[in-house]
């Protein structure tokens, strides 16, 4: 399975910040859309960043809550590992593994055109293994 096969199921909700926002922006934002990450971008939709519930509770931990009035430029991971539409889910299983990440960019034409996170690709995996079952059942049973 292929990532644009994912995306044809997935709702395509996208959510950005600029890196002057603030942390407590993120925050709130977090908690509205009930996400667990940001993409970071410029004027012109390029991806200059990612952050997540995980930088924010770092940036908590390191420096208290006086952290909250700084930058997400300040705190996001730069240059985020990205993936395109014809790669494979196993490619992006192994690339979020390696990475200890759990949500990559996915970009065409250097355009974001969504996000994929690790639950997306278990509910794609899960399905697909019902789904052969299923035709396992059938052809046996048939």
């Amino acid at each position: 399975m292929t990532v644009s096969t994912l995306l044809k199921n997935k709702e395509q909700n996208l959510f950005t910040i600029t890196q002057s926002h603030n942390l407590q922006d993120v925050c709130k934002i977090l908690a509205e859309k009930r996400i667990g990450v940001l993409l970071v971008c410029d004027k012109n939709g390029i991806i200059e960043g990612i952050i997540s519930e995980r930088d924010i509770v770092k940036a908590l931990g390191n420096s208290g809550n006086s952290v909250m009035a700084e930058t997400v430029g300040q705190h996001m991971t730069a240059n985020p590992v990205t993936c395109s539409p014809i790669e494979t889910i196993n490619q992006i299983m192994a690339k979020m593994t390696t990475g200890r990440f759990r949500h990559i960019p996915v970009v065409k034409d250097n355009k974001l055109i969504a996000v994929i996170s690790i639950g997306d690709i278990v509910k794609a995996r899960m399905e697909a293994m019902e789904a052969e079952a299923r035709a396992m059942q059938e052809y046996i049973g048939g």
